[in-house]
């Protein structure tokens, strides 16, 4: 479809053959086909248009500011139908829809792909007796012997699929298609990962046969007469012969192999269906190593991402003692540095914007607050709404933690005024942050359990952090006297009385810059 889009007198064209097109603006998780940006009253996403029963429909997404077709607002209206030339109102941008022409169905001809199996068929038969030497028991043999060197490579789970089912139509005499199914865990439902079929058809299965060969935990023969239930599958795929076998570890049961025959009089023998039953069994071995794999990547996946809170080096150190199984928990009492920073007035910003835009400001301002506090060696403990709670000195002792602490107080404060340049120039809505800085006695380390694992501090010095922070005007850093004495030979600072929450009375000291810099306006 091809649509013309016109923002602040700027025309595009979006022109696509698509039967879907998701128009608004992307977030996180969620792309779109047609993207508005930077129209900011678009939401994320905000409409859909599809194509059904070949008629072409628009639904609006739950958006914030709703969608117009020709003046008409459809917000809470369901699905409303589309014809050429419609004007869309979406934001303040407006779309003009060209729709395609409805294709010709191509007409089908009864017959022609079974005559496409059979001729394969013939053709596979031939492709067998040149390939075994004229040993079938022989080609078997090796295909057993080459699985578990197939299994063992770095050979993708979808291409060893592959590998199989073309061994498997190859040695076993009749078998026409092939296709392995694998349980989906979420839904439960078998789904196709990889199948072979004559003239490009899809998988051809009876889902009845393969459920039932799952449940018994058994391989299944089957031919026609045998069985009084004919399903549909069967009966439209022709099944006259079909074999299934699962594929079982431990407990577990993956999924299952099957093989077919759509012509009659080639039925499978039980030889057959032990041959398939071991391959299968090889075939489990390839899953159930797959998603071991999987898991353990996943896992240090994890352990990396619950990591991301504290600096790189001191990273490594706790990956490696995870690896190790000495990552515990457990808690220390010594004096650590905690600094606390909140964004000012974010609350009231917040509360006039669209919930996506609040999030892609916090997603802004976040990580370029949090870079310095890694960069100097601190931890993460926490964000708390618009607010960083930082440690230094912890959970490795550091003699230099007030200093590396309000270095990076100071740059978090330079990171934030370049953002706020950044987005003053979008015409999008700033923040300033005011810093507070203490030091003192703490519990720390890591809480819960080995399955769900923190860090943490606790003590009065997190709460005093948090007054000197409260007590900080925006572009501010304010440390207490007890990291005063710490760093007064590193900073330039300013005493001074300030107020915090509840009329609390503070001395603190403001820091102005490094000592033979300029110092902060």
């Amino acid at each position: 479809m091809r649509i013309h889009y016109t923002f602040q007198s700027t025309t595009k064209t979006f022109d696509r053959d698509a039967s879907q097109v998701i128009v608004g603006r992307p977030k996180p998780g969620v792309e779109v086909d047609l993207d508005l940006t930077p129209d900011d009253t678009v939401s994320r996403p905000h409409a859909r248009l599809w194509m059904e029963d070949g008629s072409w429909w628009i639904e609006d997404l739950r958006s914030s500011h709703g969608t117009k077709v020709n003046d008409r607002e459809i917000r809470y209206s369901g699905k409303t139908a589309l014809r050429a030339g419609d004007v869309v109102d979406i934001g303040v941008t407006r779309l003009v829809i060209e729709l395609p022409a409805p294709a010709a169905k191509p007409a089908t001809l009864p017959g022609i792909e079974i005559a496409a199996m059979q001729d394969a068929a013939a053709g596979g038969a031939k492709a067998l007796a040149l390939d075994s030497g004229g040993s079938n028991f022989v080609a078997r043999l090796k295909v057993l012997c080459e699985l578990p060197l197939q299994i063992s490579s770095d050979l993708p789970l979808d291409e060893l699929f592959e590998v199989v089912l073309d061994r498997l139509v190859a040695v076993i005499p009749g078998a026409i298609r092939a296709a392995v199914l694998l349980v989906d865990t979420p839904s439960g439902e078998l789904l196709p990962r990889a199948f072979r079929a004559p003239g490009g058809a899809g998988p051809a299965v009876s889902e009845t046969l393969a459920r039932r060969s799952i449940g018994e935990r058994k391989g299944l023969l089957w031919l026609r007469g045998w069985e009084g239930d004919m399903t549909h599958s069967i009966l439209v795929n022709r099944i006259e012969s079909g074999m299934y076998a699962p594929l079982l570890w431990g407990e577990q049961a993956f999924g299952v192999i099957c093989v077919d025959n759509p012509k009659a009089g080639q039925p499978f023998s039980d030889d057959d269906l032990r041959f398939l039953v071991a391959v299968a069994q090889y075939t489990a071995i390839a899953v159930a190593n797959y998603r071991l794999a999987e898991d353990l990547r996943r896992t240090v996946l994890i352990q990396e991402r619950l990591l991301t809170s504290f600096s790189p080096k001191l990273r490594q150190k706790l990956l490696d003692r995870a690896r190790h199984g000495r990552l515990r928990t457990g808690g220390e009492r010594s004096e650590v540095t905690i600094l606390s920073c909140d964004m000012r007035g974010f609350t009231r910003t917040a509360a006039a914007m669209d919930p996506e835009d609040v999030v892609d400001m916090l997603n802004e301002y976040l990580p370029a607050l949090t870079a310095p506090i890694l960069q100097q060696e601190g931890t993460v403990d926490k964000f708390i709404g618009d607010a960083v709670l930082a440690v230094f000195g912890s959970p490795e002792p550091d003699a230099q933690q007030c200093e590396k602490a309000v270095r990076a107080a100071l740059a978090m404060q330079t990171a934030a005024e370049l953002l706020s340049d950044a987005r003053r120039r979008r015409n999008q809505p700033t923040c300033r942050v005011g810093i507070g800085i203490h030091c003192g006695d703490v519990v720390h380390g890591f809480v819960g359990s080995q399955e769900r694992m923190e860090f943490t501090v606790v003590g009065d010095a997190v709460n005093r952090a948090s007054r000197y922070c409260d007590a900080a005007q925006g572009g501010e850093v304010l440390i207490s006297p007890d990291v005063f004495r710490h760093v007064h030979r590193v900073f330039n600072t300013l005493e001074k009385d300030v107020v915090a929450k509840h009329d609390e009375k503070l001395r603190a000291y403001l820091v102005t810059g490094i000592k033979g810099r300029q110092t902060v306006a």
